[in-house]
């Protein structure tokens, strides 16, 4: 059997059961246990019909509450009830306001309300058509007016849409910082290859003045942009936390060593060209935004998807610096660092022995014919000098040769057919030869037999036209 306790809850429910036709009386007086003889009194008045459901609801609160819970209770249903009086009152306001906003009286006329005439007056019918025609002149301007603002709405809207504007705060991780990066990494790099270049080489005249000077300060705009647009809005860490306030972020980089050498970057000693002339080197001080050019590196290994193609980008250029033994490696520092560096020059020294080896082979084998003919070219002129022969006859026997090479690209015929077996050095020279010694009257009538055995017999010679 369920027993109920003194708890409110338990006893309104049970009392909602009750009165549903739930449970009966009795269940319900077994339910309620134990109970104080006072509390009797309340449950015998169940019986009563006269008695409201209010009532019994109430008894039975006197029954099953002290004097504080049922005072609480009261404060807080009362308090839920003003709450929600103020919740309907606020949405019964909003209502009123949009009612008033819907149902609007027309706008009233700016001229003077015309006075009534005399029925006898024959101007009078004029003077009462004058309000109508006014109202109708005011009603299109009113629609004008409305199509107007519509229109202006959605132009201002089409216009943000179609116009970016600049983020406030820029996030150091973002596509369009980075991007802004490569233009300063490219600015940097044109400083860095031009003003060392003009200085020393003698390549700066005044016919392209004009066109180093467009790069410069195009060059110098960007890393005023950089200062003045970009880096003040870039988001920085703080406890832990992304830090979005333009202050904020305008202090931490006035704060920062990086500013200092911005500033110091755009330095206008180009002033000095008024004095001294155009000279190069007074761009030096642009040198110092070389933080910006590895900054670029840095965000780009960070935001791509593949690091590792960078990463090996740079294994393969100290390699490289390594093995064909440039210098201006890094220096080590510990024992590890000695001996990892003294393997890598050692196998760079082996390896670049080995390259140009390989590379002289493959040079070699390529050429190898032409080299021969050449040879053979040079070994057959000598001789033909040495036996003091005509100039005439030099000149066809280096025709010959010529035109030897240039049909056959090479001299020794018959030592690659004499690498083939009988069986296939007899078919290749049918193939070549047998429609040739068909033509021939003397070989017309002859078996076939006799002709695959004399195709061996033959060798190719080749004749100069004329001969």
């Amino acid at each position: 059997m369920q027993v109920l306790t003194r708890s409110p809850t338990g006893t309104l429910t049970l009392l909602h059961t009750f009165f549903c036709g739930a449970i009966t009386e009795e269940a319900l007086k077994k339910r309620i246990h134990p109970l104080e003889p006072e509390d009797l009194k309340y449950l015998d008045n169940f019986d009563d019909p006269d008695m409201s459901i209010e009532e019994k609801l109430q008894s039975l609160q006197s029954l099953s509450l002290p004097e504080e819970q049922r005072w609480m209770e009261a404060e807080h249903t009362a308090f839920i009830s003003r709450k929600i009086q103020g919740i309907v009152q606020a949405f019964q306001y909003r209502a009123d306001m949009v009612k008033e906003k819907l149902v609007q009286p027309p706008t009233p006329s700016p001229s003077p309300p015309l006075e009534s005439s005399s029925d006898n007056d024959p101007i009078s019918p004029i003077h009462q058509s004058r309000p109508r025609l006014q109202s109708l002149i005011e009603e299109e301007k009113s629609s004008i007016d409305s199509w107007s603002q519509t229109i202006s709405f959605y132009c201002c809207s089409i216009r943000k849409k179609l116009i970016p504007t600049f983020p406030r705060i820029i996030d150091p991780q973002s596509k369009l910082y980075i991007i802004w990066l490569f233009f300063v990494m490219m600015s940097y790099a044109y400083n860095a290859w031009s003003i060392i270049f003009r200085a020393v080489f003698p390549y700066q005249t005044s016919d392209n003045i004009p066109i180093f000077l467009t790069f410069d300060y195009i060059a110098d705009i960007i890393y005023l942009f950089d200062i003045a647009l970009f880096k003040v809005r870039l988001q920085f860490l703080h406890n832990g936390f992304w830090v979005e306030d333009y202050k904020k972020t305008k202090a931490n980089y006035f704060r920062k060593r990086d500013f200092k050498l911005d500033v110091l970057s755009l330095l206008p000693l180009d002033l000095l060209y008024f004095v001294y002339g155009i000279n190069p080197l007074f761009r030096l001080p642009r040198f110092l935004k070389v933080q910006t050019f590895w900054e670029f590196f840095n965000r780009v290994d960070a935001v791509t998807k593949t690091p590792y193609v960078i990463r090996y980008i740079r294994c393969f250029y100290f390699a490289t610096k390594t093995a064909t033994s440039i210098g201006k490696n890094p220096k080590p520092e510990n024992e590890i660092e000695y001996i990892f560096m003294t393997i890598s020059w050692l196998m760079g020294v082996f390896i670049f022995a080995f390259l140009v080896g390989q590379i002289r082979d493959i040079v070699a084998t390529a050429t190898q014919s032409r080299t021969q003919y050449r040879q053979l070219m040079d070994q057959t002129v000598m001789y033909m000098r040495n036996l003091n022969l005509p100039d005439e006859l030099q000149r066809r026997v280096r025709m010959w040769l010529n035109h030897n090479w240039e049909q056959q690209k090479t001299f020794n015929v018959g030592k690659i057919l004499d690498t083939l077996p009988r069986k296939m050095k007899t078919d290749v020279a049918i193939n070549v030869h047998y429609k040739t010694l068909v033509k021939v009257q003397l070989f017309k009538d002859c078996d076939k037999a006799l002709l695959r055995d004399l195709v061996l017999q033959l060798r190719p010679v080749l004749f100069l036209p004329g001969d």
